[in-house]
């Protein structure tokens, strides 16, 4: 999986054109430049931690390119089964038929 160049490129112009009003982009010598006194803040993401969380939570999957292994699109579905159902670490019993109120027919008179 790889991020499409185009939305690279948009998303490069917009963390530059977000920085530039903000005190990031005083002349200062700074990790969020890669060490330099002038550049590129790519240290960090163009708002808040709160804004990060929201936008992150819920991504434009359709701004990357994937490469399916075995050329299956549908590979990353899998067998069916979790790690932890096959290896038998978690209780996936979650019925107990002693338990389970199973409703009373009901008879329904013919006309």
């Amino acid at each position: 999986m790889s991020a499409r160049p185009h939305a690279v490129q948009q998303f490069s112009q917009f963390r530059r054109e977000y920085f530039k009003g903000t005190v990031y982009s005083s002349k200062c010598r700074s990790w969020y430049m890669a060490g330099k006194e002038q550049g590129d803040i790519t240290a960090l993401c163009p708002g808040s931690s709160f804004h990060a969380m929201k936008v992150f939570s819920n991504p434009h999957w359709e701004d990357f390119e994937y490469d399916y292994l075995n050329d299956n699109l549908m590979g990353w579905f899998g067998d069916g089964w979790t790690e932890n159902e096959r290896n038998d670490t978690i209780n996936v019993d979650c019925l107990d038929d002693d338990q389970i109120d199973f409703p009373t027919p009901r008879m329904v008179e013919s006309k």
